[in-house]
């Protein structure tokens, strides 16, 4: 019961991601895609702070339905949807 609000913000973060990608869908068999997901700190005490993003290719540790087709669209959902990464990361 206590992963509830982590679930939720997790299917919003899909949904949120589909919307923003627009139908790109990454391919993780083409090593040549530039597959993009917000980076945050955690470590500064005051919780989650979105410190840009970052790069990953077909061998991303980070899940597919998170990422993106562009930096900027990275960039903006970690600033803009702070608050959900946030619930989905973050255990309080």
């Amino acid at each position: 019961m206590h992963h509830q609000e982590a679930t939720i913000a997790h299917a919003k973060l899909v949904i949120i991601t589909e919307a923003l990608n627009d139908g790109w869908k990454p391919d993780w068999t083409n090593g040549n895609w530039d597959k993009y997901y917000p980076w945050f700190d955690m470590s500064s005490g005051s919780g989650l702070s979105c410190l840009g993003y970052d790069l990953r290719h077909s061998s991303s540790s980070v899940g597919s339905r998170l990422c993106f087709r562009s930096a900027e669209l990275a960039r903006y959902a970690g600033t803009q949807f702070k608050k959900l990464y946030e619930q989905y990361f973050v255990l309080k």
